[in-house]
């Protein structure tokens, strides 16, 4: 666990309507601990340097053996001790009622909150008990938890409380444009919506190698939860049918098993043995994972928003080959820093490696990702974004400046 010192930010004065008020309360409200480990440290680190401002990090339940990734005397982490995957609505009730404690005791005056749980319930519970908090619901893809969503046509009793639960959401921060127009066809009138490049990466962390090295590693990774809607069949098929005519290509894959998935350990073991895949396992330094690799190949049909392991992948020079699908449409440049490809067409999946087998070809679009992950998906930019979002104010920036 990472202990902060931080030097706080000063406020002088009596605040405006565009100052920040001494004694903000934020309240950041997320499904699982692993989605603040994973996502929030730099947005958290952020506001604790805001003088006087306490955060509580606050997760449904599913901790895991995951620990708090962040220490600081302004800073509270409240497990809910909910269930985050269970669909049955009578599994929500603890979780309900020690959100409801909390809101009473703390007054929070600004919440953000993300993954489906926390924001189907925590605008309303906050404007029952805290009207005069600001709410944000940051939706990062549908998952499984928003599915029903997807189809905009389509008129449903989960559609009807969905709209009815979340009508006190005062801003929508959406990854890609479809979710965007899945909140404006829902919340007609009096919603204002966001779309950020996603959730940004440190740029430090993830940086290019030279083509050449990664080029001559001659290999196809995968990195994701090991579940079917992720692709992982149809990642296996494609090495199947790629190392039959070339076995200079290995195919690595980095990932959490998830019990119950419908993926056994017994037919990821059978992959194995079968030389399709030369390893399948939790990658605890994935940076290295990167570097190691060549191409990253996303078939996933699950319903994402933006993947971090395409911010990733390209920040490291990686070209990107991923599914065609509507949530991902921002993720990559089509034919500069990858290609999407129908997650069923294994032979298109094949076509586009061969052409990436040619050196001259690779390095213009392994420069290219790197540019471009450059460009888009700066960390440090993204929660400038959202903090101005959180407070309706550039002046947290300028307080955050050189900070």
């Amino acid at each position: 666990m990472q202990k902060l010192d931080i030097e706080p930010v000063k406020r002088v004065g009596i605040a405006s309507k565009n100052e920040l008020r001494a004694g903000e309360r934020v309240f950041l409200v997320g499904g699982s601990l692993l989605a603040f480990t994973l996502f929030r440290k730099p947005l958290i680190s952020k506001l604790l340097k805001l003088n006087d401002t306490s955060v509580h990090c606050i997760y449904w339940g599913n901790a895991g053996n995951e620990k708090h990734p962040l220490e600081h005397s302004n800073l509270h982490w409240v497990n809910l001790e909910g269930d985050n995957l269970n669909s049955n609505p009578l599994s929500d009730l603890k979780a309900i009622r020690a959100l409801v404690k909390l809101i009473r005791a703390n007054k929070p005056t600004k919440v953000m909150s993300f993954n489906a749980k926390p924001i189907l319930y925590t605008s309303l519970l906050c404007k029952i008990f805290s009207t005069k908090c600001k709410t944000l619901a940051l939706m990062e893809g549908l998952g499984k938890g928003l599915n029903f969503l997807s189809d905009l046509e389509k008129k449903t009793f989960k559609k009807s409380i969905f709209k009815w639960a979340t009508h006190f959401v005062d801003r929508w921060i959406v990854l890609n444009r479809r979710d965007k127009n899945i909140i404006r066809s829902i919340h007609i009138h009096n919603h204002s919506q966001t779309i950020l490049n996603g959730i940004g990466i440190d740029l430090e962390t993830f940086s290019a190698q030279s083509p050449e090295k990664l080029f001559d590693n001659h290999k196809v990774i995968f990195v994701g939860r090991l579940i079917p809607e992720k692709g992982i069949r149809e990642f296996v098929e494609i090495a199947r049918r790629v190392r039959e005519f070339d076995m200079r290509w290995t195919f690595e894959i980095a990932g959490l098993h998830v019990e119950g998935s419908g993926i056994s350990k017994e037919e990821i073991d059978d992959w194995a043995k079968a030389r399709l895949i030369k390893r399948c396992e939790r990658i605890d330094d994935i940076e290295a994972f990167y570097n190691s690799g060549s191409i990253l190949l996303l078939p996933s049909y699950y319903d994402e928003g933006m993947p971090a392991t395409i911010m990733e992948a390209q920040a490291c020079g990686l070209p990107c080959l991923v599914n065609n699908t509507a949530c991902l449409r921002g993720a990559i440049k089509e034919g500069e820093t990858g290609f999407f490809i129908p997650h069923t067409n294994t032979d298109m999946w094949v076509e586009k490696i061969k052409e990436l087998s040619d050196i001259e070809n690779y390095k213009r679009f392994s420069i290219a990702s790197a540019e471009r992950a450059t460009k888009k998906f700066n960390e440090n930019k993204t929660n400038k974004k959202i903090l101005r979002m959180i407070f309706n104010s550039d002046i947290v920036i300028q307080k955050l400046k050189n900070k």
